[in-house]
């Protein structure tokens, strides 16, 4: 798929479910939006969390429909709201009771927020979500992970609770300036460990963005197949200024 936000970059995106799962099973949301200010936002949803990809797509729908790029203390502020109006969602259904019992834990997700205005783009995450800075063909910037070791940690993630969030600690963000030719690579966690470990083995797997979605969904499905990927859902966008 490809969506442009005019004035901004052409906007390239892929979204699959696990191998072996239909595409509705993804828990891995993407979000493109804005005007003037080009909007990127990308969530994975915890999957052993309950109504997690709901979650997912109000995280990163709260982030593409704002006037401004949000700092820390926005997010701090939104989260119980948007958690509050997950639980009205998920609660204006008939649930089993097992469902109903899991439910009250809440959910977590990630939560990766890219803006890009005229040459310059800021970033904010929580989670193990990442965006890529290449140019020349090479890494330039990663964040918020930098080596493919973060990844086998368990991150802390943004969550639906009603109290101040637990979650303040681990917000991360970013900014820097976008030369001509420069590419933006935004991955969920298991393409993006991906990415990060080809590099760690001096192997630039930047090319493939050139070639456009499709063949980035047949790369995903072959290293997954051969286990060289998790066999974990993928939400990932890019662009080339």
């Amino acid at each position: 798929m490809s969506l442009r936000a005019s004035p901004q970059p052409l906007v390239q995106s892929v979204c699959t479910s696990k191998l072996g799962e239909e595409l509705e099973a993804c828990e891995d949301v993407l979000r493109i939006g804005g005007g003037d200010e080009l909007r990127i936002a990308l969530s994975d949803g915890a999957s052993t969390a309950s109504f997690s990809a709901e979650w997912a797509n109000r995280l990163a729908g709260w982030f593409v429909a704002r006037s401004q790029h949000p700092d820390r203390e926005a997010l701090i502020r939104m989260a119980p709201a948007l958690g509050k109006g997950w639980r009205q969602l998920v609660t204006s259904r008939p649930l089993p009771w097992h469902a109903e019992e899991k439910m009250q834990d809440g959910s977590f997700a990630t939560l990766l927020g890219v803006s890009v205005i005229d040459s310059r783009w800021r970033a904010i995450a929580v989670g193990d979500t990442c965006l890529f800075q290449i140019r020349d063909g090479s890494l330039c910037t990663s964040f918020p992970y930098t080596t493919a070791e973060q990844f086998g940690a368990r991150p802390i993630l943004v969550w639906t609770g009603p109290s101040t969030p637990t979650f303040a600690g681990a917000i991360r963000e970013a900014e820097g300036e976008l030369q001509p030719a420069d590419v933006i690579v935004a991955a969920t966690d298991g393409f993006a460990q991906w990415l990060v470990a080809n590099v760690e083995r001096d192997r630039q797997p930047w090319d493939v963005f050139k070639q456009g979605p499709t063949a980035i969904q047949e790369l995903v499905n072959e290293e997954r197949a051969a286990r060289r990927m998790r066999n974990d859902d993928v939400a990932c966008a890019w662009f080339t200024l």
